[in-house]
């Protein structure tokens, strides 16, 4: 099968869809104690812009748990709110491309071209396709960039990333399930890692994350 054209088809479908429903969950660990937990229950009418969306999310904070729930619908989008969101972007996007210049877009598209590469497309018996992939099968020189990019220090002021100064032995896994008609079913991502904190600490770091669409 012609993976890039089952990407190019898994694309073409997504696109046309109008609504969108389904669910996102998260969960996060650290020596098996939980760290963050996540809920999405969403749906996204792309033709009547109507968003609803129902969270909940659990967060450790300094050893405090953090709980938090809530609804929202959005009919439309309002010029001042989504103008605010389309400068931050181009903000963040100046900032970014002034940082990271041309060698972190070759870092990225050599990762996509790996990631093509190694994609693993398993048809059914009822003409759906499941894909795998394993993330952590990636050249030595591409783990070293994305490692850096992980301890910087935005990323350690977060949960139990703070004071990360090091990431060893990563370990990630992509499973995707498409329907015979090339939309994505359900999507899970698995995740772990070895943690070392400043002073020589280590933590056991697990992520899960999946998502369901219900066509």
């Amino acid at each position: 099968m012609n993976k890039i054209k089952l990407l190019y088809d898994v694309v073409k479908a997504m696109r046309d869809k109008n609504e969108f429903q389904g669910v996102v969950k998260a969960r996060g660990t650290c020596d098996s104690v939980e760290v963050m937990r996540f809920e999405n229950e969403f749906q996204k009418n792309l033709a009547t812009g109507l968003t609803k969306a129902r969270i909940n999310t659990v967060l450790d904070h300094d050893g405090k748990q953090v709980k938090h729930e809530s609804s929202t619908e959005i009919y439309g989008c309002f010029p001042d709110h989504c103008g605010g969101h389309h400068r931050r972007f181009h903000r963040f996007h100046s900032e970014h491309h002034r940082c990271c210049g041309g060698r972190a877009k070759l870092t990225k598209l050599a990762f996509i071209l790996n990631a093509l590469n190694n994609l693993k497309v398993e048809e059914q018996a009822d003409k759906s396709v499941v894909l795998t992939l394993n993330l952590t099968e990636i050249p030595e020189d591409l783990k070293a960039e994305i490692h850096a990019r992980m301890a910087e220090k935005h990323h350690r002021e977060m949960c139990c990333l703070k004071g990360v100064t090091a990431v060893e032995n990563p370990q990630a896994a992509l499973t995707v399930w498409l329907t015979k008609n090339s939309e994505v079913e359900r999507v899970i991502l698995t995740a772990s890692a070895k943690l070392v904190k400043e002073g020589g600490e280590t933590k056991a770091a697990e992520l899960s994350a999946e998502i369901k669409l219900n066509w």
